[in-house]
């Protein structure tokens, strides 16, 4: 049995099928976290040999330097314009859903209900994505000493 999930989305369950995929388990999401906070507390501690060794583990990319692993704006941007419109309109969308689904994800920590049964964030009693908090327009980081901790942002501030 094939691990990858062909989806469509002019079938008539499309969203269900999606949905399905993407609800993930509060343990998963705890899990997830965990690895992530300590992949990043190891990044602040030790910089690039962290980055590079991660690289190395996740990618099997032995980079010498992080300038090895930078690619130009230039080249990218030649890359992107060489492919076929189908190919660079499916990219394109993908990125766009990438966006959206991490955009959820930022208001459910927020306090923005979606109506989900998955994902992080409490939900509002008064209905779906009503703010728990007024004047949101996004997630801005702020430093305190050695950590990254998100602030909200205030409109016409």
């Amino acid at each position: 049995m094939s691990l990858i999930h062909r989806l469509d989305s002019r079938d008539a369950d499309f969203h269900s099928r999606l949905s399905a995929l993407l609800a993930f388990e509060a343990s998963t999401d705890d899990a997830i976290e965990t690895a992530v906070a300590g992949i990043l507390d190891r990044v602040r501690r030790e910089g690039d040999a962290a980055v590079l060794e991660y690289t190395r583990r996740f990618d099997g990319l032995d980079a010498p330097d992080m300038a090895a692993l930078e690619l130009p704006r230039a080249e990218l941007l030649r890359a992107l314009e060489a492919l076929p419109k189908a190919e660079r309109d499916a990219l394109e969308l993908a990125v766009e859903r990438v966006r959206s689904y991490h955009q959820r994800q930022a208001d459910d920590r927020l306090g923005l209900h979606r109506g989900r049964r998955h994902g992080a964030g409490p939900s509002d009693p008064l209905g779906p994505r009503r703010p728990l908090r007024a004047g949101w327009q996004g997630v801005l980081p702020v430093e305190r000493g050695d950590e990254r901790r998100p602030r909200q942002g205030r409109r016409g501030g």
